[in-house]
């Protein structure tokens, strides 16, 4: 197995990787074990980060998956491939706090490029169009749909929680960037709205 560590992170307890571990014992089927995170006192699961997860390394080698060399969202891209190749029931959860943000460095990427900064997506779509052309090579239909689903509720939320009262700017970058994004998957998208 694989596990994601960023340098200014820290695991939440010394049990943490046994924890994840001891979940893959219980079924050799598992290919993706997941834990919650822990950020500004808020727990949850998040699909797309490569953090707080141990994934299965033959699968890696197997199927080519690659860290791209993006300056953010790297990991986005990475896991978008990595899920798109499993079943469901490959994956497992554990109910447990694995995984926890520090936010000590405020020249981390992460900050620089915040919502709060009118941060525009632009690295976002860049991973997704990423993970696109890698689904299609792979044939992972059913979860780019599932992908795209989640993908458009997220740039829905996340413009009237940050980009709706931003400068005119940003805000119209940002729906220039989500017009542009609809437009490359709409046949996907109309497919998922008719079925």
């Amino acid at each position: 197995y694989l596990i994601f560590l960023d340098s200014d992170d820290i695991f939440s307890s010394r049990t943490a990787l046994e924890s994840l571990y001891n979940k893959a014992l219980t079924n050799p089927n598992l290919k993706l074990i997941a834990g919650k995170e822990i950020k500004n006192k808020k727990t949850y699961f998040h699909e797309t980060h490569m953090v707080g997860k141990l994934f299965k390394r033959e699968i890696i080698i197997k199927y080519k998956i690659k860290v791209p060399n993006f300056r953010m969202e790297e990991d986005t891209a990475f896991t978008l491939c990595y899920n798109s190749i499993l079943n469901e029931n490959e994956k497992a959860q554990i109910n447990e706090i694995v995984y926890e943000y520090k936010n000590v460095n405020s020249s981390s990427i992460t900050n620089v490029y915040s919502l709060k900064n009118n941060y525009d997506l632009k690295h976002y779509f860049k991973a997704i169009n990423y993970s696109y052309k890698y689904m299609l090579k792979h044939q992972s239909y059913t979860y780019l749909k599932k992908s795209l689903i989640v993908i458009l509720d997220t740039l829905s939320i996340i413009y009237f929680n940050y980009y709706h009262d931003c400068e005119v700017d940003y805000r119209e970058r940002f729906i220039q960037n989500c017009f542009k994004f609809y437009q490359k998957y709409k046949h996907y998208i109309d497919k998922i709205y008719y079925i």
